[in-house]
């Protein structure tokens, strides 16, 4: 096939594919605050131990959008976690860090 046409069999794959459910939400910032106060609570309001133990559990930095989902899960969050995500994730860097949750524990 010629560069630069599409035919029927190259998109098929969207008749199943399933967008994530963050990408048709808008942010919301006291979703997210409600998710940094749960999760915070469930680990005695200490913000390292809450990252390290329920949102960065790999140890790598970072807590992406599916380990997030589970972090909610995981605490029983019962808000909007698309839009806590999305409240959280305020530069669209398509994960989150310890400074997101307490940017002073972070400095400590």
């Amino acid at each position: 096939e010629p560069h630069g046409k599409l035919a029927y069999k190259d998109l098929r794959f969207l008749e199943f594919w399933e967008p994530v459910k963050w990408l048709s939400e808008q942010a919301d910032p006291q979703a997210a605050e409600a998710f940094k106060e749960t999760v915070l609570s469930k680990y005695a309001n200490h913000p390292v131990k809450a990252w390290r133990l329920c949102l960065d559990m790999d140890g790598n930095g970072l807590c992406r959008w599916n380990a997030f989902n589970q972090a909610a899960e995981r605490i029983q969050w019962k808000g909007n976690c698309a839009k806590a995500w999305l409240g959280l994730d305020t530069q669209s860097l398509g994960f989150i860090t310890l400074h997101t949750i307490d940017p002073e524990a972070l400095r400590l």
